[in-house]
């Protein structure tokens, strides 16, 4: 069986690199795991790629927008989404269980989110939940959602 998992970031070669070495490069040559990181920024419909705005309803610090996401998210064919998790520190933590879940997947979509997160719709309009790799703060959600895969 192999897994096939999207990954929506505006930093598609850290994503990339991160998950180049080892066991999931291994995983990856064999065709057991099956990484697609999806840059969001190409989604993004002004000439400066813009995916950050002010928060919805007010409050500090930008958020990643939620048209470039969407939009991101809905080019994935559907067979191929799978659930999808936003990497969020206020997320369930992600654990050996958790792990052990998402191996038996067929696939998987991680949005990876940048400033203050996501806009809140976005959880809402794809059905998304959050999860986080632990008790810390990361500028993004790249490197725990390599952390997460690299487990599975």
């Amino acid at each position: 069986m192999s897994l096939s998992v999207q990954v929506l970031t505006i930093f598609p070669r850290l994503v990339e690199n991160a998950l180049s070495e080892g066991m999931v490069r291994i995983a990856r040559d064999r065709g057991t795991l099956d990484l697609k990181p999806v840059d969001i920024r190409d989604f993004s419909t002004d000439p400066h790629r813009t995916v950050d705005d002010t928060q919805y309803g007010g409050g500090a610090g930008m958020v990643m927008m939620v048209e470039p996401i969407v939009r991101a998210w809905r080019s994935i064919p559907e067979k191929d989404r799978g659930k999808t998790y936003v990497m969020s520190a206020r997320g369930k933590k992600f654990d050996q269980r958790t792990a052990e879940e998402w191996s038996g997947a067929r696939a998987l979509t991680l949005v990876c989110g940048r400033y203050k997160g996501v806009d809140e719709r976005v959880l809402d309009i794809l059905g998304a939940e959050e999860i986080s790799v632990g008790d810390f703060i990361l500028p993004g959600g790249e490197l725990a959602a390599a952390v997460m895969i690299e487990s599975v």
